[in-house]
């Protein structure tokens, strides 16, 4: 009887809805033994490594440097940025490059389809494995209406790949300028797809590199040498909020048979199974009939839960379109691109499990944001938040399809590390606008003051000013500090160095507030934190 529900199920939901992988292959089963105690190997699930790389390149000569992630002042007159790739993926013929505001997902059944897409061009032509292919983006066209803008290669250092340009394929939905809004930055993630004649992705996309574009981030510590900086008596007093983290939540691995586990959500009687019950679907190998009677579906589910997982992220152009619709016109740029640059700064991509939820616990500060930063009136703010959970909630549930009755388990997908931060003014004037910063380092661990290197990547989020009494609190997602180093031949070099350090050393966990330097106190180190062991919740 279940196997026979369960074929009905799938199958219908593949009718009506559509195949969620597109033209993608249907997924297959890893033929690995996994353990739930290896994090090892759920991490390589939740983030597979990529034989394709993707650096920021800056100098030149024996000053060249590599980078993963670039700061970009939108005053600035020369805003091209040249970008490195490298690849030991076989079958390539060239690269597609993409910029999105959202990360991207860890699972692109379509890479054609993300979240946030800005823009996305062709690179220079592949080849040979492991050889450097350089080219630009002129990140001068990203924040404005696109048109179709050329993108120069950096043919003069490929002599053999001629004058070649190539086109942008703009993804507008902006329509106002970033420099339009006041102390605003907005987080452009950048990867490379190798594909092949057939322009299929072959393997994984590259991890993305990020650049940092707008207002310049203040530094960490006041610079008035310069002769035109005022003298320090004669800077104003700035009001920074008061800020604390509330508590620490850690990685959740990604459980091996996340395709078997649902959680209903509408009821159905049939089965005896109500809204909101969790259920594990696994098969089970000593049950060899169980086994038999499922072989004949296993492909459509692992096809049917791959796409469910991506559903809100592919109804959110759609679902922002109707937001905007509750603006007044003059309002629905700003609501637009507010909204980009308010869930970029709580790293809380559509792609994420539990979006809805993470939209519900930073509502009150999505609502100031909009209201305060991009001039969006405090009742259409509250109304947009709103809108956009309910109708997150109601993609992520099938969208009002009679057929689906269960969707996969957020609680078995992979998330990321988070805190929560409480953001308040217990004083009696505003606060004034400033950045927030989440900094994660390791304790104990020389190698890794040696070389700079993180527990997660600093995070940054922008603060609007708050009212006396005013407070909401704000999550903050943080990201595995995974990079290779340089020279690092070893591929999973920089995730093993992560996994030792994330399985056996503290972290020490730092907040701060930061502003230009036209204040006197433009910088505030808020708290400073250690979590005694990083594979477990932790509250302050």
């Amino acid at each position: 009887m279940l196997h026979t529900i369960m074929r009905m199920f799938v199958c219908t939901a593949v009718v009506l809805l559509g195949n969620p992988l597109e033209a993608a292959k249907p997924m297959v089963m890893p033929k690995i033994k996994l353990h739930a105690d290896d994090p090892s190997v759920l991490l390589s699930l939740a983030n597979p490594p990529s034989q394709t790389e993707i650096w920021i390149q800056t100098g030149g000569g024996e000053f060249i440097k590599r980078l993963d992630q670039y700061e970009m002042e939108w005053k600035s007159t020369d805003q091209k940025l040249m970008f490195g790739w490298s690849t030991k993926a076989s079958s390539i013929v060239s690269g597609i490059w993409q910029v999105a505001t959202f990360r991207f997902p860890q699972r692109d059944a379509n890479y054609r389809k993300v979240p946030g897409l800005v823009a996305s061009g062709g690179s220079v032509a592949f080849s040979k494995s492991g050889a450097i292919m350089l080219f630009y983006i002129d990140f001068a066209k990203l924040d404005t209406k696109p048109a179709m803008a050329e993108i120069e290669l950096a043919s003069k250092l490929r002599p053999s790949s001629g004058t070649a340009t190539c086109k942008v394929t703009p993804v507008h939905v902006h329509g106002v300028k970033l420099n339009e809004f006041p102390l605003s930055r907005m987080t452009y993630y950048v990867r490379l797809v190798p594909v092949d004649r057939q322009g299929r992705c072959v393997g994984l996309p590259s991890a993305p590199v990020k650049v940092f574009y707008g207002e310049k981030r203040p530094p960490t510590e006041m610079d008035i040498s310069h002769k035109d900086a005022k003298p320090l008596d004669h800077r104003p007093e700035m009001v920074h909020p008061a800020v604390r983290l509330l508590k620490y939540e850690p990685i959740r691995w990604q459980d091996p048979h996340w395709c078997y586990k649902y959680v209903v959500v509408r009821d159905f009687p049939m089965m005896g199974w109500k809204k909101g019950q969790k259920l594990d679907l696994t098969p089970h190998q000593h049950d060899k009939s169980w086994w038999d009677k499922l072989t004949g579906w296993v492909g459509d589910a692992l096809s049917f839960a791959s796409g469910a997982i991506n559903w809100v992220a592919d109804a959110y152009n759609d679902i922002k379109q109707r937001i905007i619709g509750l603006a007044p016109e003059w309002a629905q740029g700003p609501l637009s691109v507010g909204m980009d640059i308010a869930l970029t700064s709580m790293g809380v991509p559509p792609t994420l499990p539990n979006f809805d939820d993470f939209v519900n616990l930073g509502e009150d500060y999505m609502v100031s944001y909009l209201a305060d930063v991009s001039g969006v009136p405090p009742d259409v703010a509250k109304a947009g938040v709103n809108k956009l959970k309910s109708e997150a909630r109601n993609a992520s549930q099938g969208s009002g399809n009679s057929a689906i009755f269960m969707v996969p388990d957020p609680d078995a997908l992979y998330r990321p590390a988070y805190v929560e931060v409480e953001v308040t003014n217990p004083g009696k004037k505003p606060t004034d606008r400033c950045f927030i910063d989440v900094r994660a380092r390791p304790v104990g661990d020389a190698d890794a003051d040696k070389y700079a290197e993180d527990l997660f990547d600093t995070e940054y989020a922008y603060l609007p000013g708050l009212k006396p009494g005013q407070r909401f609190v704000l999550p903050m997602m943080l990201k595995e500090c995974t990079a290779n180093r340089q020279l690092d031949t070893n591929l999973n070099a920089g995730r093993t160095r992560f996994l030792e350090r994330y399985a056996r050393l503290p972290g020490r966990f730092s907040v701060s507030t930061r502003a230009g330097d036209q204040w006197k106190n433009n910088s505030q180190l808020q708290q400073s934190v250690i979590v005694n062991r990083c594979q477990y919740a932790q509250k302050f």
